[in-house]
């Protein structure tokens, strides 16, 4: 059985990389630099932010972990074993935690651990549908490790939630 995975996280990688290269090959971007405006010239004159970045994640991170399936298919990696599609979708899930944290630091002024405690819940979401769905019977995982892990996570989110420090 042949994993296409490798190629889809190759694409995620190089996307992230690119972005990355590109906000950090001339952090200061001024109109009066001649390698920002040809810059601005190719890209068609948009210089992401933070915030940008985050929105972007908010939107690839949802569409990976809630219809995993769907984007596999669009990638051309439809036929995959359910092992490497619960890794795709947790995938997902984390660049959809991380951006959730992001955007509420960036745009709601939220505190670091209120951002933190607020994205956790999407693992926990996760872990619960991975749960209650039967996937860890299809994959040979222990009930009880994935009830643990999802009680430790809902206990870490509920603290850092209602930190007040």
């Amino acid at each position: 059985m042949r994993c296409y995975l490798p190629n889809l996280l190759v694409q995620t990688a190089v996307f992230s990389s690119a972005v990355a290269s590109a906000m950090a090959a001339n952090p200061f971007l001024t109109q009066s630099n001649p390698l920002t405006r040809q810059a601005l010239e190719l890209r068609g004159g948009w210089t992401p932010d933070a915030k940008d970045v985050a929105k972007l994640g908010l939107t690839v991170g949802a569409a990976t972990a809630l219809s995993t399936k769907t984007v596999l298919e669009k990638t051309g990696n439809g036929n995959l074993d359910p092992m490497s599609v619960l890794t795709v979708r947790r995938i997902g899930g984390s660049i959809l935690n991380y951006s959730v944290a992001a955007y509420l630091m960036l745009s709601q002024n939220a505190s670091a651990s209120t951002a933190v405690g607020v994205g956790s819940i999407i693992t926990i979401i996760e872990l619960a549908k991975t749960l209650f769905d039967g996937t860890h019977k299809d994959l040979g995982i222990p009930a009880e490790g994935q009830a643990m892990v999802l009680f430790i996570t809902a206990i870490f989110s509920h603290l850092l939630i209602n930190d007040s420090g």
